[in-house]
């Protein structure tokens, strides 16, 4: 019977339908199902999978009933699916707890290429008390969390916005991931140049443009030397 509850309250949370997950939650089998979650974790993977699906309601309401203890797994599932209203309602939880995610919101959503909820945090002030810099104080590489993905709008709006964020990692690693636009663009307008990384994480990865670009560039210098097979 357990199971089976549990199984029609992931599917309400997954339908983001909130009127049926608190009529399970609240029937009598479902506060057996709401001690065997707490019991089990499954909490963890619930809340994620909701904040996934950018229901921030019923998130919203299972941090009310306080089925949750660990939030920063949701949080990188809000994050990651661009959902900026769950992220905000985890946050604002966390914060209630005197807590801070145990990771930069910033670099992960610059890694993830959410632009949208990049911005979200740039002006995040839930209350007085905490100045928006506050998310940015502890993002310390997300120009090159950006351009490991490839990201460029969001490498663009780090240069502007956080120029000092910028290291020499941001064109290797862009590089290492066959983004040649970020590299050129990165090459265009960063003083910061690349490491022999470059060259040898875009040929051990496969990347021939990107190889051929750095080395009509003069980036063709490496740590050992290196075979091109083919």
């Amino acid at each position: 019977m357990i199971h089976e509850w549990y199984n029609a309250v992931r599917k309400a949370c997954g339908c983001g339908e909130l009127a049926s997950l608190q009529w399970l939650l609240e029937h009598p089998n479902g506060k057996n199902v709401y001690g065997w979650i707490k019991q089990h974790q499954v909490h963890l993977n619930l809340l994620a999978f909701t904040a996934g699906k950018g229901h921030w309601k019923i998130v919203e309401y299972l941090c009310q009933i306080k089925i949750v203890d660990e939030l920063n797994t949701p949080l990188k599932a809000a994050i990651s699916n661009g959902h900026t209203k769950c992220v905000d309602v985890l946050i604002k939880v966390l914060l209630a707890h005197e807590c801070y995610p145990n990771f930069s919101p910033v670099e992960y959503a610059a890694e993830h290429g959410q632009l949208g909820v990049v911005k979200f945090l740039l002006d995040f002030r839930p209350d007085g008390s905490i100045h928006a810099d506050a998310w940015w104080s502890r993002s310390r590489d997300s120009l090159s969390c950006a351009a490991a993905g490839g990201h460029l709008d969001i490498v663009k709006l780090m240069h502007e916005i956080r120029p000092q964020d910028g290291k020499t990692n941001a064109m290797d690693r862009a590089a290492g991931g066959g983004h040649l636009d970020v590299v050129q663009w990165l090459h265009a307008n960063r003083i910061e140049r690349c490491t022999a990384v470059a060259m040898e994480s875009a040929v051990r990865n496969g990347h021939l443009d990107v190889v051929k670009w750095l080395h009509r560039n003069g980036f063709s210098y490496c740590q050992q030397q290196l075979r091109v097979d083919g």
